[in-house]
């Protein structure tokens, strides 16, 4: 029995210099079947006859199988042959095998058919539909957990500034209140009259120096900010304003504190209620384009508003009594945050309307 084996095994390596049928298959799905069957085949005869045989038998079928023997087809229709005559005969000394002979000439190696190819680009197109959305959304991701590091840093700075200036609170970079030393943020971009962004006292806090320390990784248009911007301060080409409201009373409301005319109205960190509740630094809009800015009730901005300067104000609009919301939606329809107390969060534009988020004393 062991010499039918090599011989079944002989012919399906060698098969295609003597093919039994002038048959040419490419590689497909049939191919590979027919590979199995004869594979399930020899392992069969390996089971009934001994383990012996097993390593030339795997050798020259798996080489002929899955390297590429160009007549395949033909080689299993001559061990179907090799097979049929044996069964007819009582002893392998008896056995002859059929002559079979082809007038085809040798044909040129395999290649793929068209069919196959076209088979192979429409899996790959199927593929690609579902990882690129996947992918997209992973990249989106990464920029968002990016951005919210960047604010957890300034939750930090804020603190340390607080700790290093008797509790007193950095002011918000005004534009109009002019330069002052103690602003969170040196945004100005005439670096010959104001001192570099790497110079600001929330970026010294928490030992960075780095512009990027101020930029969301998904604000990446300047178009919207370099058409309002003046000089000789430039445009604010950050991401991140701190939450500061205007005086009321002769007294600062806070976050940040602020100089009107000369004059300064301080804020102490131990003046906020509440701190886990309230908003310290936020990342607003700075286009007007879908995916930037939130939608009013026609499709338009609901903000007519981005930012100028490091100062977020959100007190109420003077002809709507409405509050300002200059959240960003860049984040999946959210915008980052950092809490007073730290923490990080992206809410919803809507959260920023309520003045219980983001005004101290309340």
């Amino acid at each position: 029995m062991r010499e039918l084996v090599f011989l079944l095994v002989k012919s399906v390596s060698f098969g295609f210099y003597h093919p039994c049928l002038p048959i040419t298959l490419t590689f497909s799905w049939r191919r590979v079947v027919i590979a199995l069957a004869i594979l399930g085949g020899a392992a069969v005869l390996i089971l009934l006859f001994g383990r012996s045989i097993w390593h030339p038998l795997m050798v020259n079928l798996i080489g002929n199988c899955f390297l590429g023997a160009p007549r395949f087809r033909e080689n299993c229709f001559c061990v179907g042959f090799m097979v049929g005559d044996f069964a007819t005969s009582r002893t392998l000394g008896k056995h002859r095998f059929r002559a079979v002979t082809s007038s085809r000439r040798p044909h040129r190696p395999a290649a793929f058919t068209l069919i196959e190819l076209l088979v192979v680009i429409a899996i790959i197109g199927i593929l690609a539909s579902m990882l690129l959305p996947a992918l997209a959304k992973a990249k989106a991701q990464g920029r968002s957990a990016r951005c919210l590091s960047n604010l957890r840093q300034f939750g930090l700075g804020l603190t340390m500034y607080a700790n290093d200036h008797d509790d007193v609170l950095p002011y918000g970079a005004s534009r109009g209140n002019g330069f002052n030393a103690g602003d969170w943020i040196y945004w100005r971009t005439n670096t010959a009259l104001y001192p570099p962004i790497e110079k600001s006292p929330i970026a010294l806090g928490v030992g960075s120096t780095s512009a990027q320390l101020f930029r969301c990784p998904g604000d990446r248009d300047d178009t919207t900010r370099n058409a309002v911007s003046t000089a000789p301060h430039g445009p604010y080409n950050y991401s991140y304003t701190i939450n500061s409201y205007d005086p009321s009373g002769g007294t600062a409301v806070g976050l940040a504190s602020i100089n009107i005319g000369g004059v300064p109205y301080l804020f102490r960190l131990a003046s906020v209620n509440r701190p886990e509740t309230k908003i310290s630094f936020l990342e607003e809009q700075t286009t007007f384009a879908i995916g930037e800015a939130a939608r009013n009730a026609t499709g338009g901005a609901l903000s007519p508003g981005i930012p100028t300067d490091g100062r977020w104000f959100n007190q109420p609009d003077p002809v709507t009594g409405a509050p300002r919301s200059n959240l960003t939606i860049r984040h999946n329809g959210k915008g980052n945050v950092v809490f007073v107390d730290g923490h990080v969060e992206s809410v919803h534009w809507q959260f920023v309307t309520n003045f219980a988020n983001s005004q101290p004393n309340l």
